[in-house]
Formats: C-alpha cells, sequence, structure tokens
C-alpha cells in the first residue's frame, strides 16, 4: 500500500536514491582508498574524515533547512554532491579522495533535514505516520541494496566507476525533487536565528531528550558490534565472507520491515513506548546473535533485531515532527543525527578494542546488554512529570 499523497510517494523515491547515493559513495571510498594504498589505515582516515564531516554537516544542513527554502537547498546541495562525486570517476590520490568525500557529506547535508522537517507539510490526505514508515522503509532499502552493488560494481567498472553510478543517483533524485508538488516550508524568520537551536529544544522537551540519550547510548554501546560481524561469520560460525553477506543484508531486510510495521507499533503502543519497547527488544535479539549455533539463526536475530530497530528509527522521526514546529524542526533532525553520529564514531573508535578483548561473541552479548541498558534509561527518563511540547 502505498500513501495517498503522490508528494509523499515522490519524496520516498527522493530518499531512496540520496541514501543509494549515500551509502554507494561510502563503501565506493573504502574500496578506492584500499585499491590506492593497500593500507586499512588510509581507509580508516578516510572513513574518520567522513564520520567527522557528517556530524558537523548535520547541523550545517539543519540550519540551511530552516532557514533557506528547503526544496532549492536539498537541490542544490544535490548538484553540487553530484559534481564532487563525478570529479572522483577521474581519479584522486587518497588525499584528494578524503577532500572531495568531506566536501560531498556537507554538500548534502541538508538533505536529510529537509525530508524530515519538510514531510509533515506534504502530507494533506494520508497518515503521517504511515508516511514516515513509507519514506523510512525506502530509505532503509536503499542502505541495504548499495553494499550489494557496490561488490558486484567493482568487479565491473572498478570502485571509480562505483562514484559515477552514486553521482548519476544522486542526479536523478534532483528530477525526482523537482517533480514533488507541495510546500517544503523553511524560510520561517520568526524561529530561532542560533544554529545550535535544535540542541536547545532536545535539551528543553522530555520526550525528545529522553529519546535522544536513549538513542545515543544505544549507538555507544553497539555500534561497534559491526566490527564483530566479519570474525563472527567467518571464525565462530564458519559460513565465511557469504557468511557475513547474510548478516549484514539480514540486517537490512530487518530494517526495512520494521519501517513498514511502524505504524501499527505506535498506533497500538504510541510513539514513545514503541521508540523504548523496540529498542529494548533490539537489545535482546543482539545479546542473542551472541549464543547463535549456525549463521541461520544468527541471521534471523539480525532480522529481528533490524525490524525493532526500523520500528525505533520511524518512531524517533514522528516524534520530532509532531513535537516540534516548522520553523525549527530541520535543526532538531539535524542536532539528534549529529548526536546519534558522534555516538556512532565513538562506539566504532573504541571496538577494535572490545572486539579484540571479548571475541565476536563476548561483543555481541555486551553490545546487546547495553542496549537493553539504554531502553532502561529511556523507559525511566519518560516516566518523570510531563513537560510542555517544546515547539521552537
Amino acid at each position: 500500500m502505498l500513501p495517498y499523497d503522490k508528494s509523499v510517494r515522490l519524496l520516498g523515491v527522493f530518499a531512496f536514491l540520496t541514501a543509494f547515493c549515500e551509502a554507494l559513495s561510502f563503501y565506493a571510498a573504502s574500496l578506492y582508498a584500499y585499491a590506492l594504498t593497500g593500507s586499512v589505515l588510509a581507509v580508516s582516515v578516510v572513513m574518520t574524515a567522513t564520520a567527522i564531516a557528517e556530524t558537523v554537516g548535520a547541523v550545517l544542513g539543519g540550519t540551511l533547512a530552516d532557514r533557506l527554502d528547503r526544496r532549492l537547498v536539498a537541490a542544490l546541495g544535490g548538484l553540487a554532491g553530484t559534481l564532487l562525486l563525478a570529479s572522483l570517476v577521474l581519479g584522486a590520490d587518497v588525499v584528494v579522495l578524503t577532500a572531495v568525500m568531506v566536501l560531498a557529506v556537507i554538500a548534502v547535508s541538508p538533505i536529510r533535514p529537509v525530508i524530515g522537517a519538510a514531510l509533515p507539510n506534504l502530507v494533506i490526505e494520508g497518515d503521517l505516520r504511515f508516511a514516515n514508515g513509507y519514506v523510512q522503509a525506502l530509505r532503509n532499502a536503499a542502505l541495504t541494496l548499495a553494499p550489494v552493488a557496490a561488490g558486484l560494481g567493482v568487479g565491473i567498472v572498478g570502485a571509480r566507476g562505483i562514484f559515477g553510478i552514486a553521482a548519476a543517483s544522486l542526479l536523478l533524485s534532483v528530477f525526482v525533487l523537482a517533480g514533488v508538488r507541495g510546500r517544503f516550508g523553511g524560510a520561517d524568520r520568526a524561529a530561532s536565528e542560533s544554529p545550535l537551536a535544535g540542541f536547545a529544544v532536545i535539551r528543553r522537551d522530555r520526550v525528545l531528550g529522553a529519546v535522544v540519550i536513549a538513542g545515543a547510548l544505544s549507538w555507544l554501546a553497539a555500534a561497534y558490534c559491526s566490527i564483530a560481524d566479519l570474525p563472527l561469520a567467518i571464525h565462530e560460525l564458519g559460513a565465511g565472507e557469504t557468511g557475513y553477506g547474510l548478516l549484514v543484508a539480514a540486517w537490512g531486510v530487518g530494517t526495512t520491515l520494521g519501517a513498514i510495521a511502524a505504524r501499527r507499533a505506535m498506533a497500538a503502543a504510541g510513539v514513545e513506548r514503541a521508540f523504548v519497547v523496540s529498542l529494548f527488544v533490539e537489545g535482546v535479539a543482539i545479546a542473542l546473535v551472541a549464543a547463535a549455533p549456525t549463521i541461520a539463526l544468527a541471521a534471523l536475530a539480525f532480522v529481528a533485531g533490524g525490524i525493532m530497530g526500523g520500528i525505533g528509527v520511524t518512531a524517533d522521526q514522528v516524534l520530532v515532527q509532531e513535537r516540534v514546529a516548522d520553523g525549527v524542526r530541520g535543526r532538531v533532525r539535524a542536532a539528534n543525527d549529529a548526536i546519534m553520529a558522534a555516538a556512532y564514531a565513538l562506539s566504532l573508535g573504541i571496538g577494535g578494542f572490545v572486539v579484540t578483548a571479548l571475541g565476536a561473541r563476548g561483543t555481541y552479548l555486551v553490545g546487546g546488554l547495553g542496549v537493553i541498558g539504554a531502553a532502561v534509561v529511556g523507559m525511566w527518563a519518560l516516566q518523570r512529570p510531563t513537560a510542555d511540547r517544546a515547539v521552537a
């Protein structure tokens, strides 16, 4: 079933294409850096620089999404990103590669805040929660397909050719965006001018604060589990690189299904409870991976955890949209993303030490228990006396 509003359907396609470009260029940068240098350290430097750019870009992108016309700023960001990624098709050394990736990430940084902030304005006949699930499902599907496309494409067109595919996807998204009819919002001079206004809103709003704290703690506790995916599949379960690919795909399939199921979960439990309960069950699923005797059961746990993750991410989007006024919504979305990106980067930074110390199975057990703890913190924070909605 598709959303009633054509504009929402097209915005979902826009989200799919931009997410596909985002993930595909990320994998292309990793493959190209390794091809240029043969060094894992070089890959790490490129990825760390990209992660830092995403954190900084989130604040900048959210500000632009609120202060300027949202449709225009997303289109210009898409065009700039297209030119930057297309330039890598011609080749570059690792320094230029890093610089171009950083600039491309910053260029497209308004796109995610624009999608999150504009969506409530485009839902006319349909249901906002269903619209969020639809858009998030398409985004998750793109993030699932991108590594498959990168793995297949590198043998056909090479790493540089993958940058060309990513650029083409981003350029196509700009044309799709041009077809979206409706009011995107933005350019609201009545709201706070501060680029950091989103952080202030989160701090004042009890519900948003609780969700952000729980979400950040869960990223910090379990993002490093992704480092354990490969040794788990190869050494613990004896499934080789194919098993590793199965685990990555299983999580992506789960997140896509979870986004689709999110509307019913939110309707049954309420948005806030859907978030914390899904986070709790996600932690249980991650912890169960530690005990999986076969790759099939591990993949099943990945699907279950991914479903819960998809519900949680969608509920998080809805909370921001329902609790925050249009004039500051892009910056709140961006502040949320920046906090999660920082927690993710920090978790990956300690991940190598955790996996070395605990092994793959121990890493999943500790990570899952950490996510469960984050959910409990979120439940406790939501039980505090209700605060007024932080609309500005």
